[in-house]
């Protein structure tokens, strides 16, 4: 690329960016998935934090069936962060087998 004359941001852009995106869609897809099974070391710090800060989906569902007793809204939650959970991890097999 530098025989070629491209320039630091078209090496960047066009080489560097490609060669990495496999990585950078697996640690994605996997924090992600991580993130949204985080719940007992968020409610234990925290709780949710002050003003909602550190709240996630599943924080939100377990503060939904336990606190205000809306256990049709919590189910609701639950099925959402399964079915996204689920999505993802099939996307990310997926992924894996086609490399």
């Amino acid at each position: 690329a530098d025989i070629d004359g491209a320039k630091a941001y078209q090496k960047l852009i066009f080489i560097t960016i490609p060669q990495l995106m496999p990585i950078i869609i697996s640690i994605s897809l996997l924090d992600f998935i991580w993130t949204m099974q985080v719940f007992p070391l968020i409610w234990i710090t925290t709780g949710g934090g002050p003003i909602y800060s550190t709240e996630v989906l599943s924080t939100y569902t377990y503060k939904l069936a336990f606190s205000s007793y809306n256990l049709s809204q919590a189910s609701a939650s639950a099925v959402v962060i399964l079915l996204i959970s689920l999505g993802l991890t099939l996307f990310y097999i997926r992924y894996q087998k086609a490399r």
